[in-house]
């Protein structure tokens, strides 16, 4: 692990006031002033792509968590991928499921061209949890395939809790309808694509139990969160369909969820879902259940307090929020009503006027239908306000940007 070291720089004493250059050269002197101490960042290489023992990347991220101190951990090009899931709930130790990171670490790629270097959970879990005093920065590389179905906490089972953070999760134990619990870390993304990530809700087909809400398919942060020239696209947020007579449940924020601070710059958010869960149907002389709610396609920010919300150079553009449909009802008896779907960006809290500020001139939200741009829901007043700055012609899509078909490929909209 890095070793601490003290180096020395010279320091050159020159004429003093009253003293001529002449008179002070028979004085002059080299001085040695001590430095701050200073530690070596760690460089970890992991050498294998498989989850498995020695040179794994798990292996490596568990080296960086033995101690605070900062760690590099340097990808090659290709495809990291996780094969050990969680086997008895959530663990948060990063021996199993997730890759779980409790002390500060970079982590970098080989390029952020799509595909040159990937970690991949193939659907065992989300991909990465953060935890309370790591800071993360992730660096050119791409973070795809995780299926969050629980909320963090370790020892819950899948669907025991909300959906959330398919990609990522910034913090443990959280809860999407509120924005509470634990904090996580701070978060850097780097020229990185968090792609084909899902936070799928539970679905309650037995009993009248409500569906599970789901949150964040791309990214779930509870605390800081900055994202630098990045892409997040074609991930989804999809809640859980209810049982009989119970409503689905909601989504919110198919490409991110934010309950803290969070900083957008020149990056792309394109292309993600926050679907709603049907209603279950009504039994016997039962209504149908209401079909569960989905709020911001793209982004969707929980404000509390004066957590700053900056979006700068950046484009939100072809996301949805689509709520659930209503359950059938019983006989003679209405079926469930639908659930609604609300903006591509959304921003809750009681500091509306923060989010006006943070949307700057270089950016733009796209609107995807004839919804506005933003919708900013205010909990203390009633009613809805949209704003923004709104262009009609989409931005011309790019490769990276195209969403992509069942074979893997993209496909032109």
């Amino acid at each position: 692990m890095p070793s601490a070291f003290s180096p020395i720089k010279y320091a050159w004493t020159g004429p003093q006031h009253g003293q001529s250059r002449r008179s002070v050269s028979a004085t002059r002197r080299l001085r040695l002033e001590p430095l701050e101490d200073r530690h070596l960042l760690a460089v970890i290489a992991p050498s294998v792509f498989g989850d498995t023992g020695p040179g794994s990347l798990r292996e490596a991220i568990l080296r960086a968590n033995a101690d605070a101190s900062p760690d590099v951990i340097e990808l090659r090009p290709g495809t990291y991928t996780l094969s050990i899931a969680n086997t008895a709930g959530q663990e948060n130790l990063a021996a199993q499921g997730d890759l779980d990171i409790t002390q500060p670490v970079t982590i970098r790629g080989m390029g952020a061209v799509p595909g040159a270097t990937v970690i991949d959970a193939r659907g065992i879990d989300r991909v990465f949890q953060v935890f309370e005093g790591a800071t993360v920065v992730f660096e050119n590389l791409t973070i795809q395939g995780g299926l969050a179905k629980d909320n963090g906490e370790a020892g819950v089972r899948m669907g025991e809790t909300a959906a959330c953070g398919g990609g990522i999760l910034n913090g443990a134990g959280v809860d999407p309808s509120s924005g509470t619990g634990d904090p996580g870390g701070e978060i850097v993304l780097d020229g990185v694509f968090v792609q084909r990530n899902t936070a799928r809700g539970a679905d309650r087909p037995v009993g009248n139990a409500g569906g599970s809400n789901a949150a964040g398919g791309g990214i779930y942060s509870n605390d800081s969160l900055e994202v630098l020239s990045s892409r997040i696209r074609n991930n989804a947020a999809e809640g859980g369909e209810g049982g009989d007579t119970a409503a689905g449940g909601a989504a919110w924020g198919g490409g991110v969820y934010s309950a803290g601070a969070l900083y957008f710059f020149e990056s792309r958010i394109a292309y993600n879902e926050a679907l709603g869960g049907a209603g279950g149907n009504g039994v016997a002389a039962g209504a149908g259940g209401a079909g569960g709610d989905a709020d911001g396609g793209g982004i969707f920010a929980l404000r509390e307090g004066d957590e700053p919300w900056v979006l700068e150079a950046s484009w939100v553009f072809r996301n949805q929020a689509a709520g659930g449909r209503g359950g059938e009802g019983g006989n003679g008896v209405a079926g469930g009503s639908g659930g609604g779907g609300d903006g591509q960006c959304e921003a809750e809290g009681q500091r509306l006027e923060r989010f006006h500020a943070g949307l700057l001139p270089r950016s733009r939200i796209v609107p995807a239908g004839r919804r506005g741009a933003i919708t900013l829901v205010s909990a203390p007043a009633a009613g809805q306000y949209e704003t923004g700055t709104i262009r009609e012609r989409r931005p011309r899509d790019r490769v990276g940007d195209r969403p992509e078909n069942a074979l893997g490929g993209t496909s032109t909209p």
